[in-house]
């Protein structure tokens, strides 16, 4: 006996053909997916390739940008090499000019001083590399250096050494120095102090803006019976992880 067909058999039909597109598109996707990347400015025949494209740092830090300079021709290109540095920063030492057979690449680094006081933001390190038989044959590429927010102590006795007897009192003069971008409060101490000696400081905490100077007091009493000797005691400024330190030089003489 002859079954005829049910009305569910056009909506099967149509529904395998949506699923056969499904997984055909899927597939296409999957084999894009699992291409490797072709590697940067490999179509170009000079290329310069940072290492980093992006890096952080802080004011007063030194950086090393590596750059991968590659000749893709089938000719020796002898380059002539030039690196830009954003406005007072400065440069280690001289970029040098590089020779590169056919299909040869070489590393140079640009390692640059990061002034005092930079402000907070994005600074380009630019690498250029020129054919110098045929300027129109040229490539450049940068890495980007961000600058943090972040404030930097710098200490500095005014009278490293100062000379007293005992029970006389000597007054050191600090000079603190924000080297950041940043103001902030700067946490001060006195560490290494000879034990049974008293000291005081003007202020234990002190906030100074970017690129000004606050002058510290600090006070020794030099005790009875002290060695005639020189003592030392360390005065600290501190912030977060930043920290700095300059030694104080007490020299006990005879009293009179």
């Amino acid at each position: 006996m002859n079954q005829t067909p049910t009305q569910n058999s056009p909506m099967k039909a149509m529904l395998l053909v949506v699923v056969a597109v499904f997984l055909f598109v899927a597939a296409g996707a999957a084999f894009l997916f699992l291409q490797p990347p072709a590697p940067y400015k490999a179509d170009e025949p000079l290329a310069v390739i940072p290492a980093q494209f992006k890096m952080d740092s802080i004011p007063r830090n030194q950086v090393v940008a590596p750059f991968k300079i590659v000749n893709n021709t089938n000719e020796p290109l002898d380059l002539m090499m030039d690196a830009k540095l954003p406005d007072q920063w400065i440069l280690v030492d001289e970029i040098s000019d590089v020779v590169l057979q056919p299909g040869q690449s070489d590393d140079i680094f640009i390692t640059a001083i990061i002034p005092s006081g930079t402000e907070t933001g994005k600074y380009s390190i630019n690498v250029t590399a020129i054919n110098k038989a045929d300027s129109e044959l040229f490539d450049t590429d940068k890495t980007e250096v961000n600058i943090r927010s972040v404030a930097l102590p710098r200490t500095r006795a005014v009278a490293k050494r100062l000379s007293g007897a005992p029970t006389e009192t000597l007054d050191f003069q600090v000079e603190l120095l924000n080297d950041g971008n940043t103001a902030q409060n700067f946490e001060l101490s006195l560490i290494e102090a000879p034990t049974g000696w008293r000291t005081r400081l003007s202020d234990t905490s002190i906030n100074v803006p970017p690129g000004q100077t606050r002058t510290v007091t600090v006070s020794i009493d030099i005790p009875f019976g002290a060695p005639q000797t020189v003592h030392v005691i360390k005065f600290q400024a501190k912030h977060g992880e930043f920290e700095d330190a300059t030694d104080l030089h007490v020299e006990v003489v005879p009293q009179n």
